[in-house]
């Protein structure tokens, strides 16, 4: 009965170790799949945001003059799949 007992516990040990390893596994699978993509998504939002940064309005000591009134959304590029 002992020996039954005790081969139960080694099973579920087992099997908690498993499910812990595999979960790991997955986070950092995950992780390294986003980290990977940083590059790609880096070059095209600054590419994005070159047109998005650049200077419309001129203010002088009479108020601010030109540009637009509506709001500058960043657009993003596709980004080529290395």
């Amino acid at each position: 009965m002992k020996k039954l007992k005790k081969s139960q516990s080694v099973l579920e040990s087992v099997l908690a170790y498993a499910a812990a390893t595999a979960l790991l596994g997955a986070a950092v699978g995950i992780w390294a799949w986003g980290n990977a993509h940083v590059p790609a998504r880096q070059i095209t939002y600054e590419a994005s945001r070159k047109t998005a940064g650049t200077p419309s309005r001129s203010v002088s000591a009479s108020g601010a003059s030109g540009g637009s009134s509506q709001a500058l959304w960043p657009t993003y590029m596709a980004a080529p799949c290395p």
